[in-house]
């Protein structure tokens, strides 16, 4: 369910974007909290005969799965409701206080897009970008978050893609050899870093930045398709790890990572739009006559934009600059920019995207 900001106004009522996600995290949690409790169980008839190192092992490795799995199922509980107030989205530059002057970088921006009548949209860089926007045009009209979460996606299918083409070659080149428990140790690291850094990165509300080059995935390869190599000539002075393999794990922890990546990119192709319409701003001049102090006319533009508050939020202040007159009379200039709350588009989204685009309004 969704915070009920105004209960006299649905607009801002919406599906949990999380519901998906925290199916995902409850699964996974109970999962790992069930196998960690089950090996205590098991190992607890072992140890009630004596401990040795191969229970503390059991026991450590019961605790790792416990604080996964609760801590997964902690992550879930904190999402079970989506709240959406007067924080949400975040603002498009820093606010000024009230009965205070101010302004900033990002407010001297976009009044210059408001200018010039027209957005403008960062152009992709780099080799495996222009691949990108190439199978998917209208990515370049996503917010700024999503095309870089769609950047880090594409960069990660690359190299996990490259990551189970050299794992396979090396499994059954050197999978019957005194190496064989090495290569699910060494690309399972390999693939555990691969698979959680974007995860870490990216965090609940934050986005997943890393810079996308041809030269890190090279990087990358080289170390994928050479790493074989290297372990085989190691092999002979490596210890041995006995029956331990968990090639096969890692495979399939691969084969997942990729079947990940591929969902979220179906999953952005399903939800992403063509160029949005045109936006435009309109101007209006008026001249007014009074016998008063200039803020005096202030307060009537305060009171103006006040009238224009959307479900009776107080609008974003992003610049004000206040008149000042050293005279009895003269000219003085003065500046307001401010922005009505974000609302949903109610009209421009399907009932099945969880997460609607707010329209930003402003009033200036």
């Amino acid at each position: 369910m969704s915070y009920e900001f105004n209960p006299e106004n649905k607009v801002f009522e919406f599906p949990n974007p999380y519901k998906v996600e925290n199916l995902a995290w409850l699964a996974a949690g109970g999962l790992l909290a069930v196998g960690g409790v089950g090996m205590l169980f098991v190992v607890r008839d072992r140890i009630a005969h004596g401990v040795d190192l191969a229970g503390l092992k059991v026991i450590g490795l019961a605790v790792i799965l416990m604080l996964l799995g609760f801590g997964s199922l902690a992550r879930a509980f904190t999402q079970l409701r989506f709240f959406f107030g007067r924080n949400r989205p975040d603002s498009l530059a820093p606010l000024v206080a009230n009965e205070a002057d101010g302004d900033s970088q990002k407010a001297a921006a976009y009044k210059e897009t408001l200018r010039q009548n027209a957005i403008t949209y960062p152009e992709p860089k780099g080799a495996l970008n222009g691949l990108l926007y190439s199978l998917l045009p209208s990515l370049i009209f996503a917010p700024q978050v999503v095309r870089r979460s769609a950047e880090a996606q594409f960069y990660n299918f690359m190299v996990l893609a490259a990551t189970v083409v050299s794992f396979l070659v090396c499994w059954l080149a050197f999978g019957q050899s005194a190496a064989a428990g090495w290569i699910g140790l060494s690309y399972g690291v390999f693939a555990l870093v691969q698979i959680m850094r974007p995860m870490a990165a990216g965090g609940a509300g934050r986005s997943v930045e890393r810079q996308v080059s041809t030269g890190s995935l090279i990087g990358l390869i080289l170390l994928a398709v050479l790493g074989p190599v290297v372990l085989g000539m190691m092999a002979g002075s490596l210890p041995s790890l006995g029956e331990l393999s968990i090639n096969g794990v890692v495979f399939i922890a691969l084969l997942c990572a990729l079947a990940s990546c591929v969902v979220f990119g179906l999953a952005l192709k399903n939800q992403l739009r063509s160029a949005p319409d045109a936006v435009g701003s309109a101007r209006v001049t008026e001249t007014v006559t009074m016998n008063s102090h200039p803020n005096k006319l202030i307060e009537e533009l305060d009171r103006i934009l006040m009238g224009r508050w959307h479900g009776n939020i107080p609008n974003r202040r992003y610049s004000r600059r206040s008149p000042q007159v050293d005279a009895a009379q003269g000219q003085f200039a003065a500046e307001m920019f401010e922005e009505t709350q974000p609302r949903p588009q109610t009209h421009g989204w399907r009932k099945t995207s969880a997460t609607p685009s707010p329209v930003r309004a402003f009033s200036g």
